[in-house]
């Protein structure tokens, strides 16, 4: 759920992958394409392996540092391989497969350290965002709140608000939103999300100043342009044939706003990040103006 960018990384060392790698092919074994899940047999661990295990975990979590998600994932495999009861392990496996949008495979692994360690609250954090994404409100509710109330986090919180904000629970998501602000004052997504919340109760005066709050954060970000450029061109009240300069502002915040992820386009795409039924509404006027003064440029 979360808006949740790509720099490259050369990895400096890649030394126990490479180890593995000779190991299976003197052996004239193959790397198991599922070795996550439902193996038939698991050979005994060697507590070396344990070692290349964590290694490789480690140079995962580097990778995701640097959004390297496709190289992170290959290594975690493998080091779940090696050590299949390491909950941390489990827990970097399936976010990662979050991240690839493989989320029914992401939720058995997560499930599987969760068995691990009940109490880990970035497990617990890790798979209450897999179920929102998957729509399961009522279960990604109470497992975020677990994990919360082991360890505060801003993702975690941003994660709530968004339960609560699908839910139509807009005041709860707002404060959840609010607590990650302050504990990460640059988390824009979250600011953007509290003007979503404010503009369904009516606030739009409020949701305007998060969404401006949000782009002095982040100048080059769609969303809340898109999300000023509606809210904007709706109560200027304008016409088809309107030259308001609000009109003109609206329509030019939101042809910025496309030109920088056009994606934003599509009402589907927009229902998908949370916005709610008046701004979908108000955005729809906007986008149909924009259709129609492309078609008459033409």
């Amino acid at each position: 759920m979360s808006k949740l960018g790509k720099l490259s990384l050369k990895q400096q060392s890649i030394r126990a992958l490479q180890v593995l790698a000779v190991l299976w092919g003197c052996m004239g074994l193959s790397m198991p394409a599922r070795a996550e899940v439902l193996l038939p047999y698991a050979p005994p661990i060697d507590p070396q392996w344990s070692e290349q295990a964590l290694d490789l975990a480690q140079d995962a979590a580097r990778l995701v540092q640097f959004e390297q998600y496709d190289e992170a994932l290959a290594r975690i495999r493998v080091a779940a391989y090696l050590a299949p009861k390491n909950p941390q392990v489990l827990r970097l496996m399936g976010g990662l497969y979050l991240q690839s949008q493989q989320i029914d495979r992401g939720i058995q692994v997560l499930e599987s350290a969760r068995a691990l360690a009940p109490e880990d609250p970035s497990v617990l954090l890790a798979l209450g965002s897999a179920y929102g994404q998957q729509k399961r409100w009522d279960e990604a509710l109470t497992t975020l709140q677990a994990g919360l109330k082991l360890q505060d986090s801003p993702t975690g919180r941003f994660d709530l608000g968004n339960v609560y904000l699908t839910m139509g629970r807009f005041q709860q998501a707002i404060e959840q939103f609010r607590q990650a602000v302050t504990l990460e004052a640059r988390m824009w997504p979250a600011v953007n999300n509290i003007g979503l919340a404010l503009y369904e109760l009516g606030d739009r005066d409020n949701a305007l100043k998060e969404w401006e709050a949000a782009l002095a954060v982040d100048p080059t970000a769609a969303e809340p342009k898109l999300a000023i450029a509606a809210a904007t061109y709706t109560a200027a009240g304008c016409q088809s044939q309107a030259r308001d300069p609000n009109c003109l502002k609206g329509l030019a915040l939101a042809q910025e706003a496309l030109d920088t992820d056009e994606r934003y386009a599509d009402l589907q795409y927009l229902k998908d990040n949370l916005w709610g039924t008046q701004l979908l509404k108000d955005a729809q006027v906007l986008l149909d103006r924009l259709k129609r003064d492309r078609a008459a440029a033409r």
